[in-house]
């Protein structure tokens, strides 16, 4: 039969039973009944066509050598299993690997009470990785609407690389998402997540166009792209934490405009207003970078203004405190002073 199996590396039971042919009907009836048999099983690989890993049935590795780091081979190993009344025994079963497997069971005698008897069967079963972990991840601070990167790696239940994720006919992958951490509160939005992983090899992928339009923390999220894999219902998630460990972002720049105090223009030591904008990489205001108490963990500044265009003939002076600032947008005041007041109009 053709089944989902346990994740990778886990230890689950695994089901065998010895039926013949009924003696007076046309009825399968146990085998064996209450006694324990020395069956020969070996492993093989489907999907992708080989490992590294054996298959351990009752702690045994399916090969020759009895070696969990080498492959399966059709040699084999004896396994006592014992068998109830109704001809079914339960062995424990291991793979540290991922993939679609084959096991066979054989059992031949040649003597005493169950001379003659020759049987076989067999079993096909998908071991799908236990869960995605990251690490590489590019350390904060960030840019909002910058390029970052991370790496992913399939692992199984003990937290080992599962190396045939990737090596599938058709190549599972995972899927990456984003959760905000913070800020928190009414005012704060998620803004927009994108980037993509790479082609898996030796189990582990990486990114590096990952991309938060937004300020603050979050933590990525590897979510296996099929939903099933292989097809058999099995599926595998992994994040960076719940804390927010990817970050902190901060705006990529700030810009800003003025207007005029008097209609068209401002007189010497006038103060005039002045809006301030906290931008990303494209140009697009970071509505987390707010201090009016709409979000929770301001991440804003004090900002100060100074004359940035080479004109010495006087000094400019401001700042935008860090609770005028809304959705990213803050506000304030700014006074140009001439050195010697009889200086002609300039423009700052």
């Amino acid at each position: 039969r053709r089944g989902p199996g346990p994740p990778a590396g886990t230890v689950s039971a695994v089901s065998v039973g010895a039926v013949r042919k009924s003696d007076n009907a046309q009825a399968c009836v146990p085998a064996f009944a209450n006694v324990t048999k020395n069956i020969t099983f070996a492993c093989s690989y489907t999907n992708p066509g080989s490992s590294s890993a054996a298959l351990r049935l009752a702690g045994t590795p399916l090969n020759a050598a009895g070696n969990a780091a080498a492959a399966c081979d059709a040699a084999g190993r004896s396994v006592a299993v014992a068998f109830n009344s109704a001809g079914v025994g339960s062995v424990s079963a291991q793979y540290a690997d991922v993939g679609q497997l084959g096991v066979t069971g054989r059992y031949t005698s040649v003597s005493g009470p169950d001379a003659g008897v020759n049987m076989q069967g067999s079993a096909s079963f998908v071991v799908a990785p236990a869960s995605f972990a990251f690490s590489g991840v590019s350390p904060g601070p960030l840019t909002a609407g910058g390029a970052f990167a991370a790496t992913v790696t399939a692992r199984n239940a003990a937290g080992a690389t599962t190396p045939n994720f990737g090596r599938e006919a058709v190549p599972e992958s995972a899927t990456l998402s984003w959760i905000r951490r913070s800020p928190t509160g009414g005012g704060a939005v998620n803004g927009n997540f994108s980037g993509t992983l790479g082609a898996f090899s030796a189990g582990a992928a990486s990114g590096s166009n990952l991309v938060w339009t937004e300020v603050g923390t979050g933590d990525l999220v590897a979510t296996l792209t099929s939903g099933s894999y292989l097809g058999s219902g099995l599926t595998a998630t992994g994040t960076t934490g719940s804390g927010g460990a990817v970050g902190p972002f901060r705006p990529y720049r700030l810009s800003t405009s003025a207007g005029a105090a008097c209609g068209s223009f401002t007189y010497g030591g006038q103060p005039f207003p002045v809006t301030v904008r906290a931008l990303n990489t494209l140009g697009n205001v970071t509505a987390n970078y707010d201090g009016s108490g709409a979000t929770i963990l301001s991440y804003v500044r004090v900002v100060t203004l100074s004359e940035g265009s080479g004109n010495v003939l006087g000094s400019l002076t401001g700042t935008v405190t860090q609770s005028s600032f809304t959705v990213g947008v803050g506000t304030g005041t700014a006074v140009y002073a001439f050195t010697v007041k009889a200086t002609g109009p300039q423009t700052p």
